[in-house]
């Protein structure tokens, strides 16, 4: 009786495990085509509304020639490049701002050293000697968004301030495109670039490339439902008035970006003023070289957002729909932090059990031609509106890439997910709001 009843009891045991793994099954292929609709609905509709918007033609379009076309005319944009320890990059950040084809008379240069303990100000000075109109303003260090406030308030004189990381560089269209954006969209108060990763060689920098250009992609159709609600420290443009009307950046959340990005939201609304995106903005910004640096960094990210999201929870579900709209304060903002952010949690769960059993079972074709075709998609997709900024062999090269880096990607949802976990570790700091700095974080360069 007692080997009948083991063998009962072990199958029993294995039929329950094959129906763990059913279900781990399902869920897995559930969420990946809810996944594929969710982005490719995106791509789709933000590159339908950026055709019909007619962006996309634009650029064709010589730069003096739609310049002429400009119906609210800007007297020019100041480019503010806050600077610590940042002697081995900063020259060529500055250098690319200046080779940019517009008139020189349009823009003014404003570089602010918040105490820099290295050559820092060394290179500035050297730099002046070329630029002469290049301001250098030094300052106590006092974190990035004292440095930022400085050269707002004390320092631009132009209608237009672009915010730019001194380890990032601009495309040599970018501060003619924004002067013309603005120019044409008088309700835009601020508006995020679009950011492509400068030089991968790793998987993990390969592995960015495709994440911040599915990302641009995003972008557009938030742009479209007018759900914007983070304009990036990269590149980001603002119009002087209203940001100087707000009182410029707080130094109260470690994200200074996200968090003046939702405080212009809840003193304009986002029904008559806009937050808005210009996809023929291009700026590059370098990759996280490691995993460890990676986690850091979006560590931080993520430490800030929930940092902003709680400083402004009265936005969530509110009634006030003539300030700002359903689209933002009914779905994006709730769905990003009770849905997004949960799955997050829950996602390593079911995926890393999935893909063990398929490996172990040979069972991997579905999902792994699933995924492929989702990501081979999205690389096809994407080159409709940004033919102009990838050249014909990165993508091909993307393309070949395409079925690994579908692979790799899932070390993209491990790094979220041990970012939400470690501000989970961190919930009473942020709900006392115990950090309170706005300093400079950077990884390795």
């Amino acid at each position: 009786m007692a080997p009948l009843k083991t063998l009962g009891i072990l199958k029993i045991k294995g039929a329950v495990m094959n129906l763990f793994y059913e279900i781990l099954k399902i869920s897995g292929i559930i969420y990946i085509f809810l996944y594929i609709i969710r982005v490719l609905m995106s791509i789709i509709i933000g590159n339908i509304s950026e055709i019909a918007s007619g962006s996309h033609s634009r650029k064709n379009t010589s730069i003096h020639e739609f310049s002429k076309k400009n119906k609210y005319p800007i007297n020019g944009i100041s480019v503010i490049i806050p600077c610590h320890n940042e002697e081995k990059i900063v020259k060529k950040c500055i250098v690319s701002v200046y080779r940019n084809k517009i008139d020189k008379a349009n823009i003014e240069v404003i570089a602010v050293n918040d105490g820099s303990t290295d050559g820092t100000s060394q290179v500035l000075k050297s730099l002046k000697k070329y630029y002469n109109d290049l301001i250098i303003v030094e300052q106590e260090n006092s974190g990035k968004g004292s440095a930022l406030n400085n050269g707002i308030f004390n320092y631009s004189t132009k209608d237009l301030i672009m915010v730019l990381d001194a380890d990032s560089t601009l495309d040599s269209n970018s501060l003619q495109s924004n002067v013309d954006y603005f120019s044409q969209n008088s309700s835009v108060i601020a508006c995020a670039s679009c950011i492509f990763i400068d030089k991968y060689r790793k998987i993990i920098e390969i592995l960015q490339y495709f994440e911040y250009m599915i990302g641009s992609q995003f972008k557009l159709s938030e742009k479209a439902f007018n759900n914007i609600f983070i304009i990036g420290g990269v590149a980001s443009v603002f119009r002087t008035k209203e940001l100087k009307e707000v009182g410029g950046y707080d130094k109260g959340t470690i994200t200074e970006d996200s968090d003046l990005s939702m405080k212009l939201i809840y003193y304009f609304g986002n029904k008559d003023y806009h937050l808005s995106f210009n996809f023929n903005s291009i700026s590059y910004t370098p990759p996280a070289h490691n995993i460890r640096d990676l986690i850091v960094q979006r560590y931080r990210w993520k430490y800030g957002l929930f940092q902003t999201l709680l400083k402004y929870k009265h936005m969530f579900f509110s009634r006030n729909i003539k300030k700002y709209s359903i689209s933002l304060t009914w779905w994006k903002l709730p769905v990003l932090l009770f849905a997004d952010e949960v799955f997050v949690i829950i996602s390593p769960f079911i995926f890393i059990p999935y893909y063990l059993n398929s490996i172990t079972t040979n069972n991997l074709s579905l999902s792994f031609v699933v995924s492929s075709i989702f990501i081979t998609l999205v690389i096809i997709i994407s080159p409709i509106i940004s033919a102009k900024h990838i050249t014909f062999f990165q993508k091909i090269f993307c393309f070949l890439l395409s079925p690994f880096v579908t692979i790799f990607m899932y070390i993209m949802v491990l790094v979220d997910f041990l970012t939400v976990i470690l501000c989970l570790f961190k919930t009473n700091e942020i709900i006392n709001k115990k950090n309170k700095k706005s300093t400079w974080d950077h990884i390795e360069r």
